[in-house]
């Protein structure tokens, strides 16, 4: 017999192993490929289109609604009490309730809600000058910022230094590092 013989009948043989051991599996191993039921890897049956069975809304339910802002990365989170109007609403009841959110999480005492949001999140500020005034404004120097309040802060008290930096815009990041600042171009 030559070596071009015994590599095929090896490899048939290891083919034959295979299909031998693939076999074994499916019929001793899981559940036989020719029941009709339908079934998750967890032994749990599959929700058919249409059902609309699990956990429903209860009085007391928390709802957190958490918004991811692409620009900056920050997550907010916002967390409430459901009305008793969603009292009973299921999964299917709230993604019609709450179109713009994704349901990440439905338990019986607490739904969670997720989205993303192209921009900024409501934390972001920069203090610059708007009619001579130091000015706080929502977002980042350089775009259509809107604005948050006009200090009574008159510019050309200022120092020069600080002046041109009011000029280019002082970004700022959160309410406490905003009155931080706030309170050292008074000082």
């Amino acid at each position: 017999m030559n070596i071009f013989n015994r590599s095929r009948i090896l490899m048939i043989f290891m083919v034959f192993i295979i299909f031998s051991i693939t076999l074994f599996i499916k019929f001793f191993v899981n559940a036989p490929f020719w029941s009709l039921e339908k079934r998750e890897p967890n032994g749990q049956e599959q929700i058919q289109a249409g059902e609309d069975i699990g956990p429903k809304v209860e009085v007391g339910t928390i709802f957190s609604f958490e918004t991811y802002y692409t620009e900056c990365g920050h997550t907010k989170i916002m967390e409430e009490r459901a009305s008793e109007k969603l009292r009973g609403y299921s999964f299917k009841d709230l993604s019609k309730e709450f179109p713009e959110w994704e349901i990440k999480g439905f338990e019986e005492n607490k739904v969670t809600f997720y989205k993303y949001v192209n921009g900024l999140c409501p934390d972001h500020y920069f203090i610059g000058i708007k009619d001579g005034f130091v000015a706080l404004f929502y977002g980042r120097p350089g775009t259509e910022a809107r604005l948050k309040e006009i200090t009574e802060i008159k510019v050309e008290l200022l120092r020069d230094d600080d002046r041109r930096l009011l000029e280019q815009g002082i970004e700022v990041y959160g309410e406490e590092e905003l009155m931080r600042i706030k309170e050292g171009l008074t000082n």
